[in-house]
């Protein structure tokens, strides 16, 4: 008898152990569940912020699908005034917040450059030059390494296996100027997105459009952007350990309509 007492407390204390086990494991699944759902609800109330002017990314991987993605759906701001006009097409400005992956915080101080700019173009030519932060201004210290990647969409298609990417390093043999081709008659969108790497941040990205030349942006270390009163801050920092770890520009070439 008290054999069988023991076995059916035994079971009991079972019992209970899998309903707390299952309890808790419900609570997690809905937490999870809820992070998922506010990740996607945050991601789609930034993007369409008024202006549509401010967006988030977690990772590198899939932000120029987001941009993209913004793009197809008309999303543009207003001209930015220090950029002015192309003969053959408008350059725009959007600011981009960078989020925070361990704490899910929007980070709206690391703000990115975005331009688009009108079809016809050729080829992309990236010039930079050294830092100017005292130290790293010296004949001794070569220009830094430039990276950059460009992913091309056909025209509002989203199919993984219709988008090309290419992506490469260029070191000091190519910065007085670094052409990278852009096939026109293919059809396609193009994001390029490039950072300076080594030896100081200060850099000038020009683009090169039939016969005429836009200087994207010229940035100095200290996030400052040499235009107008046109200000970004934490565009790069200087590590004595890793040397200068740049946060990405893109820019968009697309030869559809920008309006």
């Amino acid at each position: 008898m008290k054999n069988n007492h023991l076995i059916k407390q035994k079971k009991d204390e079972r019992g209970a152990t899998l309903a707390i086990s299952l309890m808790i494991l419900a609570i997690v699944m809905g937490i999870s569940l809820s992070i998922s759902v506010l990740t996607i609800r945050e991601f789609k109330t930034a993007s369409e912020t008024a202006n549509s002017s401010a967006a988030y990314f977690g990772a590198d991987t899939g932000m120029e699908r987001a941009l993209y993605a913004n793009f197809q759906e008309g999303v543009v701001p207003p001209v930015a005034p220090y950029q002015g006009t192309l003969p053959n097409g408008i350059t725009y400005k959007v600011d981009l917040a960078k989020k925070e992956k361990a704490t899910g915080s929007l980070q709206m101080d690391e703000t990115k450059q975005l331009n688009l700019i009108g079809n016809d173009i050729q080829e992309i030519t990236l010039t930079w030059q050294r830092s100017v932060r005292s130290g790293y201004d010296v004949p001794a210290d070569p220009p830094p390494s430039m990276q950059y990647k460009l992913v091309s969409f056909p025209l509002g298609d989203f199919d993984e296996s219709e988008i090309e990417v290419t992506e490469n390093l260029c070191d000091l043999a190519c910065a007085g100027g670094w052409k990278i081709p852009i096939d026109v008659a293919s059809d396609r969108d193009h994001i390029l997105r490039f950072k300076p790497l080594k030896n100081g941040a200060d850099y000038e990205a020009s683009v090169t459009i039939g016969g005429g030349q836009l200087e994207v942006l010229t940035i100095t270390s200290v996030g400052e952007a040499r235009k107008g009163l046109i200000r970004r801050a934490l565009i790069t920092e200087i590590n004595d350990d890793s040397g200068v770890t740049g946060l990405w520009d893109y820019v968009l070439f697309s030869q559809q309509s920008l309006f």
